[in-house]
């Protein structure tokens, strides 16, 4: 089984979403020690800028055209992104609090891998899933107080694709329920 760890938090070891999501991770491979954990933090990874070539490109592999070679480079890393989507099993994501959203490192992988056709299809009026991800996990902690933490985790089952699973996180943010 293959899990898909997207660490968003600039904190490195002092951050709380890493630390929640890591061992959440190890309790998973201690349970089952055949998980491969592939580990993708947004501010290790020099994510590609979303820019005139990233843009370019992706209107050019939709429409099936030639592609500069700056396109193409950038093009075959975003397939390269996506593909860390395609072949996960389970998605654990974590997130921080930012601003009241979501880390800009974050929104910037969600531009980049969002890509009709890779990880939803658009028919009509009518989106669809393409991932094929049983379970995931968002976790997202809002903020740290003197003495403790204070956390909102959820779970989604069966998430039609990675964009459920970042709108009900963000749903969450404003929220000053327990369990979202």
């Amino acid at each position: 089984m293959k899990l898909l760890e997207i660490q968003s938090s600039p904190r490195g070891e002092s951050s709380d979403s890493i630390t929640l999501t890591q061992s959440f991770v190890e309790a998973c491979k201690s349970d089952n020690p055949s998980i491969v954990v592939d580990r993708l933090n947004v501010w290790q990874e020099r994510l590609p800028e979303f820019d005139e070539e990233a843009i370019g490109a992706k209107y050019k592999a939709v429409k099936h055209e030639t592609m500069t070679e700056a396109e193409s480079q950038v093009w075959q890393r975003i397939q390269s992104l996506m593909q860390r989507f395609q072949d996960a099993d389970r998605i654990v994501l974590g997130t921080p609090m930012w601003n009241f959203g979501l880390p800009y490192k974050l929104k910037q992988l969600i531009d980049l891998v969002a890509q009709r056709n890779y990880l939803f299809t658009y028919h009509s009026k009518q989106y669809g899933p393409l991932l094929h991800v049983e379970k995931a996990i968002a976790v997202y902690t809002r903020f740290t107080l003197p003495g403790g933490h204070s956390y909102t985790a959820l779970a989604i089952r069966s998430p039609s694709n990675l964009l459920q699973l970042l709108v009900a996180a963000c749903r969450c943010s404003g929220s000053s329920e327990r369990d979202c």
